[in-house]
C-alpha cells in the first residue's frame, strides 16, 4: 500500500477500490480489510458522491441495525417514552458507524428515512418532528403514533 499511489488516483477511483475492497472485507479477507482502513485512514476524499446511497455499505449497515430486532425494540421503547424512535436507535448507529454515521454524508437523513419505513411497516405513522437529544448525531426525528388504520406488515 503507498499513499503516494492512492494519491494519484481520482476520488471515484479510490470510491472503487474502496467499495471493492469493503465488500470483500466482510467476507474476512485480511487484505481487504487492510485495503478499507488504509483508504479511511488515509485522510483523502474516497466518495465518489458525499451523499449515501441505499446501496452504499453504510447504509446496509445501518438498514440491518434500523430493521434488526434490537431495532425495532428500542423503536418501540422510545414512542412509549413519548420520544422519536431515532433517538434510540441513533446511539445504535453510532456504535456500530462511528464515523461513517454523520450528517455530512447524508447518513442521519438515510436514517431518518429507513426509521419511518420501518415504523410504517410496524402499523405507525408519523405525527411530527422532535428534537432529539444533545448525544445524537441527527438534531431531529419523527414522532410516531399507532395507525389504527393500517395493518402491520410485520
Amino acid at each position: 500500500m503507498d499513499l503516494e499511489w492512492l494519491k494519484s488516483k481520482l476520488p471515484t477511483e479510490r470510491h472503487n477500490l474502496w467499495v471493492n475492497a469493503r465488500k470483500r472485507a466482510d467476507t474476512g479477507d485480511p487484505k481487504a480489510i487492510a485495503w478499507v482502513e488504509f483508504i479511511e485512514q488515509s485522510g483523502l476524499d474516497y466518495r465518489s458522491n458525499k451523499s449515501l446511497t441505499l446501496d452504499d455499505p453504510i447504509s446496509k449497515v445501518m438498514h440491518r441495525i434500523i430493521f434488526s430486532p434490537e431495532g425495532k425494540q428500542v423503536a418501540l421503547t422510545a414512542i412509549t417514552q413519548g420520544l422519536p424512535p431515532l433517538a434510540k436507535i441513533d446511539p445504535l448507529l453510532q456504535a456500530a458507524l462511528g464515523g461513517d454515521y454523520t450528517k455530512h454524508n447524508e447518513g442521519t437523513v438515510q436514517a431518518g428515512y429507513m426509521v419511518t419505513n420501518m415504523m410504517r411497516q410496524m402499523g405507525y405513522k408519523p405525527i411530527g418532528s422532535k428534537k432529539l437529544p444533545p448525544d445524537c448525531v441527527a438534531r431531529t426525528g419523527q414522532v410516531f403514533v399507532r395507525d389504527r388504520g393500517n395493518k402491520p406488515l410485520l
